[in-house]
C-alpha cells in the first residue's frame, strides 16, 4: 500500500501521510487554512485563508515567499500550529492506544 495516516476531528482537521509517493502532509481547518509539504518535488509550504493570505515557498525553483497581510497571516500560523500540536498528541495516543491492545 502506500502507509496512509488519514485522521479527522470533530472540527474537519485533517492530516494526510502518504510516505511513498510524496510525504505528504496536509491539515485543513474549517477556514480553509492549511499546510501542504510535498518533498520529493517542490519542497513546498502553502498556507491559504479565506481572506487569501499566503505563504509560498518553493526551495527548488524560485526560493520565493510571497506575504500579503502578515499580521493576520502569523496569527493564522499560530493557531495551524496549536492545533498541529494536537493533532500529534492525540495520534500519539492512538499509537499508544493501539500497541497498547496488540500487547
Amino acid at each position: 500500500g502506500h502507509n496512509f495516516i488519514f485522521f479527522f476531528l470533530r472540527d474537519n482537521n485533517v492530516i494526510f501521510l502518504d510516505s511513498r509517493s510524496h510525504n505528504v502532509i496536509f491539515l485543513d481547518s474549517r477556514s480553509h487554512n492549511g499546510i501542504f509539504l510535498d518533498s520529493r518535488n517542490h519542497n513546498v509550504i502553502s498556507l491559504d485563508s479565506r481572506n487569501h493570505n499566503v505563504i509560498f515557498l518553493d526551495l527548488r525553483n524560485h526560493n520565493v515567499i510571497s506575504l500579503t497581510r502578515a499580521i493576520i497571516t502569523l496569527f493564522s500560523l499560530a493557531l495551524e500550529t496549536i492545533t498541529l500540536f494536537s493533532l500529534t498528541r492525540q495520534i500519539i495516543t492512538l499509537f499508544s492506544l493501539s500497541y497498547t491492545s496488540i500487547m
